[in-house]
């Protein structure tokens, strides 16, 4: 029995060691959690170990009769080893099971911790699922978990790293383990990879050659047909530029950094670039250059260089940010322009140049002109000056909104603060055209250039529409004053009710005499 014990904890750490460097528990379920305790990269053929800990809670089912059942899928098989009790190891990934057939108990309070060793002859990704099953019925799922995991390969020399990428397949992570430095250019043709840096820095050497062309002097190209995923590291002290996309192909910024670079940071040469978190700092031996936009004469397919916004760019150079080339190589005639959906700055066309703006369309970095490039990609909002003119120009509010916006009249209230203005008894009595208030204001018409709004006002004490010189009509009748002199106006209507009262008491008077007098009979 404590060997099977043994053999399960074996197989759900190999599971957990391979989802993250990092404590976690996995679902629970009938009472039962996996708590992993794990640090570090995963490489090739490097043996990894970690401590799993499965635990079942006081109120975790008994179950008589379970094992587990793993299943593999990734570019090669690993090994997953665990040993039971009498010193045996057992390769779980070729097994398929860990336990008998006939099974094993668990029960409330099991908590067992044991170590497990995996190693992965190949880069990739790799997708394990662990299913704990009850035997006594069908093989019913108590608890299952899949994990994935990216197993990189682990270089520490330039020339390590270099053998790594040509040697790596596609979809392969190639991860940095510390700083390295290049005499053979990096160039990547025909598939897809992601190079880790982990935080640390590729640097170029003078004696930097090519490959492909021993002028090639970019620390990292990606030709024809290929993707490099650069993430989280350090681009410095190339011959040349930083990284490169050539006639087509395709790469992706993620966490990256990028400076003294000769020539330049980024080229963008007849390929893609995709900026998700690109930092540039100081390249170019006299002016700075950023990202240069070009597509060479000796590019025939028809690629164009093409930038695309996924995230931000910054960068602690101003000048030529974006920036087109002008040498006697360049036959740039299109460059495209793309924004995610989800990017924090964008970048657009202004004209004949190319800007970056952050998200309230505030331009960051403007690149030289061109004349001679025809630039495909969304067009910078322009902006016109809205002027609220509030009874004479001492007292008008401006602000500035996109060309071709609608404003409605709450838009126009919503910038107008009477008291700020010392007009506290006044109250706002529609918008105009002309300051004399004579032609109402169109607000179903779009705002195309600068536009002043008169805004009309009246005296709270004032009727809306009503001419501040304007008094009500008095009656034409005035009533007669009291004869006593008594100064209160009696009005006209007032003579009839005291005509009636009078009646009513002539007749109550007469009433109550001949009363009295039928009384005295």
């Amino acid at each position: 029995m404590r060997k099977t014990r043994f053999m399960l904890i074996s197989i759900l750490l190999i599971a957990v060691l391979l989802v993250a460097p990092v404590i976690a528990n996995a679902a629970e379920n009938d009472g039962y959690s996996i708590e992993l305790n794990y640090a570090g990269n995963v490489y090739v053929n490097e043996e990894k170990v970690a401590n799993v800990t499965l635990k079942g809670d006081d109120t975790a089912t008994t179950y008589t009769n379970v094992r587990m059942k793993v299943d593999v899928e990734g570019p090669a098989t690993p090994k997953l080893l665990a040993t039971d009790t009498l010193g045996t190891e057992w390769d779980l990934a070729q097994i398929g099971y860990w336990g008998s057939e006939g099974g094993f108990e668990i029960k409330a309070g099991y908590d067992i911790t044991t170590p497990i060793k995996a190693t992965f002859p190949e880069a990739g990704k790799y997708t394990i699922t662990l299913s704990l099953v009850d035997v006594n019925n069908a093989e019913k799922v108590i608890v299952s978990k899949t994990v994935e995991i990216n197993v990189g390969v682990n270089v520490s020399t330039g020339d390590k790293l270099v053998e790594a990428i040509n040697n790596a397949k596609d979809g392969d992570t190639i991860t940095l383990t510390n700083d390295v430095t290049l005499t053979t250019a990096i160039e990547v043709a025909d598939k897809n990879i992601t190079i880790n840096g982990n935080g640390f820095t590729i640097k170029g050497s003078a004696d930097l050659v090519g490959v492909a062309s021993p002028n090639n002097k970019t620390l990292v190209t990606a030709l024809y047909g290929a993707k490099i995923n650069l993430v989280n590291v350090k681009l410095e002290d190339s011959p040349k530029y930083g990284v490169q996309a050539y006639d087509g192909a395709h790469v992706v910024l993620d966490g990256v950094t990028i400076s003294n670079c000769n020539y330049g940071g980024v080229l963008a040469n007849g390929g893609t670039i995709e900026i998700v978190d690109l930092n540039l700092e100081k390249n170019g031996t006299t002016a700075n250059n950023g990202i240069e936009i070009s597509t060479s004469k000796y590019i025939t397919s028809g690629n164009v260089a093409t930038l695309i916004m996924n995230g931000k760019l910054s960068s602690t150079e101003t000048e030529n940010v974006i920036y087109f080339a002008s040498d006697e190589n360049d036959n740039t005639t299109e460059m495209i322009i793309e924004n995610t959906e989800s990017t924090t700055d964008r970048i657009l066309v202004d004209g004949n140049k190319v800007v970056v703006a952050n998200e309230n369309n505030e331009v960051k970095y403007v690149s030289n002109e061109s004349d001679k490039v025809v630039i495909d990609g969304d067009e910078l909002p322009k902006t016109v000056t809205v002027t609220i003119n509030v009874m004479g120009a001492t007292k008008e509010i401006t602000f500035e909104v996109e060309e071709g916006t609608i404003l409605t009249a709450k838009d126009l209230e919503s910038k107008i603060d009477l008291k700020a203005l010392g007009m506290e008894n006044y109250t706002l009595d529609g918008f105009y055209a002309d300051s004399r208030y004579s032609e109402k204001f169109d607000f179903e018409k779009a705002i195309e250039a600068d536009t002043t709004i008169y805004a009309k006002v009246a005296k709270v004490d004032e009727k809306p529409g009503e001419k501040p010189d304007e008094k009500p009509e008095e009656p034409t009748d005035k009533p007669e004053e009291k004869p006593d002199g008594d100064d209160e106006i009696v009005q006209t209507g007032d003579y009839i009710y005291i005509a009636i009262g009078a009646l009513v008491l002539v007749v109550a008077a007469n009433v109550g005499y001949a009363v009295i007098k039928r009384n005295h009979k």
